[in-house]
Formats: structure tokens, sequence, C-alpha cells
């Protein structure tokens, strides 16, 4: 081993420094000169980003070439809701202000009959179709349905009021509707089955001295085991003296 030792004194150290300032200068030009990534020859590195499951399930080929065919259908359902909609037949009533048992009668005969009936909720009045409404009228009229008592009430004044009807007529419908809507007020007195209501009315004048008052009678008929008590018999003079004029 000592005979062929090295002599350190004999290999030569190099004179030059590691230049440490070169990455520095790479670094710089790199982000001077970026590399084009679309250049051949330079690959590219891969972008991981994650997709949604929405996202995942449009990208399949299957659900792109199904997209068209599903958009028109959506379409096509919506014109023909929407036609459905604005070609759905009008309701109107038949009589408006028939009594509740006159209204069940009705409503089996008419739906018995092949009719599209529907009660109102809010109000309460049996409705047919406008295009049948007329027909409605005529089998209701055949079977004596309403009674006479609620064809003269209001809502029937006003529905079959007209420009062509004479001052007498419209008198005598106003005092017809006048003594049914009093009549099925008293009716709601618990102990009262049926009423019925008559006025005459005095003709006010300026060319008349002696003016007669106008006058009313009520005929009222109890359910059965049940009086019509001394205060009923006041509430129903007063209801009606204070809803005709000059009584």
């Amino acid at each position: 081993m000592s005979d062929i030792a090295l002599d350190q004194e004999a290999l030569p150290i190099p004179d030059t420094a590691v230049d440490l300032s070169e990455p520095a200068e790479v670094a710089a030009n790199l982000v001077e000169n970026p590399p084009n990534l679309d250049e051949p020859g330079i690959a590219s590195l891969p972008i991981n980003v994650e997709k949604s499951a929405l996202e995942r399930f449009l990208d399949q080929p299957a659900v792109r070439r199904s997209a068209p065919a599903v958009i028109g259908l959506l379409v096509l359902l919506f014109c023909v809701f929407f036609y459905m909609w604005i070609s759905a037949p009008g309701y109107r009533a038949v009589y408006p202000g028939m009594l509740e048992s006159d209204r069940q009668v009705a409503y089996e005969l008419l739906l018995n009959t092949g009719f599209d009936v529907k009660i109102d909720t809010a109000s309460g009045e049996l409705q047919v179709t406008n295009n049948r409404y007329h027909e409605a009228r005529m089998i209701m009229a055949a079977q004596n349905i309403p009674k006479a008592a609620a064809l003269g009430s209001l809502g029937s004044l006003v529905e079959q009021g007209s420009i062509t009807t004479s001052r007498f007529m419209e008198q005598v419908s106003y005092r017809a509707a006048m003594e049914s809507e009093l009549a099925k007020s008293v009716e709601q007195i618990s102990s009262i089955s049926s009423a019925r209501v008559h006025i005459a009315e005095s003709h006010q004048s300026a060319f008349v001295r002696n003016k007669s008052p106008s006058k009313a009678s009520v005929v009222v008929r109890p359910y059965p085991g049940r009086s019509v008590s001394r205060s009923q018999i006041q509430a129903i003079v007063h209801l009606v003296s204070s809803s005709v004029p000059h009584l």
C-alpha cells in the first residue's frame, strides 16, 4: 500500500470556481420567455379537473345525441298543456239563488243526464258549461226545478234583465226578488221550516195628498214539534219593516 501511495501534491487542483448564478439566470429566462406547450415535441402535463356528476352525465355521447329529442318533446308537451288551458270550457250558474233542496235535486238530475256539473266553492251555485247552459235550463224546467220562490231571487233578476224590459216588469221582478230574499232570511230562524213574504208597495207621488203606506204579510211554517217564540216574531216584523220602504 505504501508503494503505490498517491502523491497528493502531484494532483493539480483546478483553479476554476463554480458559478452559482447560472440557476438564477435560467429561472429568470424561463419567467421572461415561457415555453410554448403547443409546439410539437413539448409534452403537456395533464390537468386533473374533477367534474360534477351532472357534467359527467351530460358529457356522455348517448345523452348528447338524445338531448334535441328531449327538448323537442318538452316543448310539445308545453304547447299541448297551454292549448288545453286556453280551450277549457267556461262555467255558468244555471239558476242563481236556488234553495239547498232544489240545488241537490238539480245536481243529481243534471249529473244523471250527462252534464258536466260542478258546485262553485265561493258562491255555492250550481254551474254547467256555457255550451250546454240553455239545455240544462230546459231539462230542469221540465222537472219543475227550481221552485217558483227561487225564481224571484235577486240573482235571477240580474241575470234575466234586458234593455227591452218595461218599467212595469222591472217593478214586478224587483218586488218578487225582495219577497224571495226576505223569505230566505226568515227561513234562517232555527224553528222555521219555510216562509213566504208578500209585499204591497204604495205608489209615492208628489201629486197625491193622501199617501197610503206599504204593507207586507209573512206566512211561516215551523218544524214539527217546534213553535215560533214572541221574540222571533218581533225579529221578523223588524226585518220586514226595515227592508220595505214606507212600511
